[in-house]
């Protein structure tokens, strides 16, 4: 059984502000660079959230009211379970690739290893109410590039 990696550092903090309502991975970036730390952000007053370019009053008491929700412990619990480790983007194990986009998402959920391999990926993206049909081929378009060599990222969406 192959060795589960740890979690990134503060990935309890991230995990709860990615989750607020309003925080997508571009607010995401504006709160970590204006504030230094998930940690930071999450403590920061709605006054303070509105001051940062792009969010705005209202973003800012959504984000302020739901802060807190998220059961990130429940998650990694879950994770673990399920032998996933989430890394965050600031963790050197990140793919520089990925990082390089104009809104790389903030939290990854792993399932193996990331090797340097790994830049050979490509993502899957589905529909929401996706046919059988179109999961099946999906499903096998997957399992088809994985055994060529390719790393399988997929969103995870639902």
């Amino acid at each position: 059984m192959a060795r589960l990696e740890p979690n990134s550092n503060g990935i309890e903090k991230s995990l709860r502000l990615i989750r607020a309502d309003g925080v997508g991975p571009v607010t995401f970036a504006r709160l970590i660079k204006h504030f230094g730390s998930a940690d930071r952000a999450l403590s920061a007053s709605v006054r303070e959230l509105a001051e940062i370019d792009g969010i705005g009053s209202k973003t800012a008491e959504r984000i302020f009211a739901t802060r807190n929700k998220f059961d990130a412990r429940a998650e990694l619990d879950l994770a673990g379970k399920l032998g996933v480790y989430l890394v965050t983007i600031d963790d050197n194990r990140y793919p520089a690739v990925l990082r390089k986009i104009y809104d790389p998402p903030p939290v990854l959920y792993v399932k193996g290893d990331l090797t340097r391999n790994d830049n050979l990926a490509i993502s899957i993206v589905g529909a929401r109410r996706c046919s059988f049909y179109g999961t099946e081929q999906a499903s096998r378009l997957a399992h088809f590039l994985a055994s060529a060599g390719f790393t399988i990222c997929s969103g995870m969406a639902r």
